[in-house]
């Protein structure tokens, strides 16, 4: 590691240590490879240097590790959420399970896809996690809906590039985007065309390359850039803009949850041919648990408990094991509680 000027900097470096901004936040991360819009970016915050790597670490040595992250990443998402249903035969959720993780692993190891981790991590953590969520839950819904294998390739490679066109935005305007998910700000808005740009240039086919350009589409005409209209979306648009919603609403901000799963699912079932395909919103149901096992919650009472099944209720009212109290002392003896039983009980806040 060296430390080197930031008017000496040039594209190909690999940079050190993670830049932090005010809050905290990752402006630039470790391992990113830099880019000429990255240097303009460093160069504009008013630094004098930045550590780099030495000359012997080879991009290509980085990225391999990014790659094997990144597929740690997927696979701890895809086993939170293996699909579990009642009506669901044992094998078949095994089929389900293995048909995305093959699909994941390999878009995920394709070079022409992996070039871009650096650039998703560059901007956050927080992104390239939300670029493999996405990817992970369109994989499942993909798989459930028995989609060809060229299709499945083609949306979990769109899914974890759906965001691509972000890499070059400001942080100021990113954050905003996240602050509000439906009404972006104009300036944030262009990051779809910027997107789709990019997979284009990149020689992606244009199936892939549409869903960084429609993803922010609603069935209703009201999303952006074009203003499409129902079945004018692409179906793979539609599938992951739904996912997108889901992983946005349910993630961090400002480290906080923005809403709990189930309030994420009942905006996205108010919004069933309204914002979203009906269809698509109710495969995304049917192929992820909303609070998957082994989800720490608290309930209503104040006490303190485990998902341990939802098969035998609709998705938002799982079965949960209660091993604390309202004062969060361990009970003698845990006690199972179904909330689809009873009904004046429900999850107020997922702790892990």
């Amino acid at each position: 590691m060296e430390k080197i000027a930031v008017r000496d900097l040039q594209p190909g470096m690999i940079m050190a240590e993670s830049i932090l901004g005010d809050n905290g936040m990752i402006l630039v991360a470790e391992g990113t490879v830099l880019t000429e819009s990255l240097i303009n970016r460093l160069q504009n915050m008013a630094l004098s240097q930045v550590a780099i790597c030495s000359p012997g670490t080879l991009i290509t040595e980085a990225g391999e590790v990014l790659v094997d992250k990144v597929l740690q990443m997927a696979q701890g998402v895809l086993d939170k959420y293996i699909p579990v249903r009642l009506y669901q035969e044992r094998e078949n959720i095994e089929g389900i399970y293995q048909n995305a993780r093959y699909y994941l692993e390999k878009v995920i190891k394709n070079e022409k896809v992996s070039k871009f981790y650096l650039d998703l991590r560059a901007i956050d953590d927080f992104t390239l996690q939300h670029s493999i969520n996405v990817a992970v839950f369109s994989a499942l819904v993909g798989v459930g809906m028995h989609l060809t294998p060229e299709m499945m390739e083609e949306m979990v490679t769109a899914a974890l590039l759906h965001d691509i066109g972000r890499t070059r935005m400001e942080p100021e305007l990113l954050q905003q985007d996240l602050e509000n998910p439906l009404h972006a700000h104009p300036v944030c808005a262009e990051h779809t065309n910027i997107g789709y740009k990019i997979l284009r240039e990149e020689g992606f086919s244009p199936a892939i390359a549409r869903v960084a350009l429609y993803h922010h589409e609603r069935w209703d005409g009201s999303g952006y850039p074009q203003h499409l209209k129902g079945e004018k979306i692409d179906l793979f648009s539609r599938i992951i803009m739904v996912a997108d919603v889901f992983d946005t609403y349910t993630g961090p901000l400002g480290g906080k949850m923005r809403c709990l799963p189930h309030e994420a699912i009942e905006f996205l079932y108010g919004g069933g041919n309204l914002y979203f395909d009906a269809r698509a919103v109710k495969a995304f149901i049917q192929f992820i648990p909303v609070y998957p096992l082994g989800t720490v919650v608290q309930l209503s009472s104040g006490e303190i408990g485990i998902v341990v099944n939802v098969e035998k209720n609709v998705a938002t009212r799982p079965i949960i094991k209660v091993c604390y109290d309202k004062n969060k002392q361990k009970l003698a003896a845990s006690y199972q509680l179904d909330l689809g039983l009873q009904k004046t009980t429900f999850i107020t806040k997922v702790l892990w």
